[in-house]
């Protein structure tokens, strides 16, 4: 099969409750409510990686949801195949 550049690509990651974004590489948009970062790349040639990292801190009285901390701390590479 040809492999052909990826355009427009948006990722978009939850940020569970209790958790307050510090700050993210390469820079992203963040929801203004706080629930989500967003990060949008004009495109991906085959092959090509982008690491993505969030740096975040607790927030709040309590300590979070176990499990939602354990899906906020991925970090996503996507690799056009």
């Amino acid at each position: 099969a040809d492999q052909k550049p990826a355009h427009d690509l948006v990722v978009e990651h939850p940020v569970p409750a209790g958790v307050r974004v510090l700050g993210t590489v390469p820079a992203s948009a963040w929801a203004d409510d706080g629930t989500a970062v967003t990060w949008r790349f004009p495109g991906l040639n085959p092959g090509d990686r982008i690491p993505l990292k969030v740096k975040a801190e607790l927030a709040g009285d309590g300590p979070p949801d176990p499990a939602a901390l354990a899906a906020f701390h991925i970090s996503y590479t996507d690799r056009v195949v």
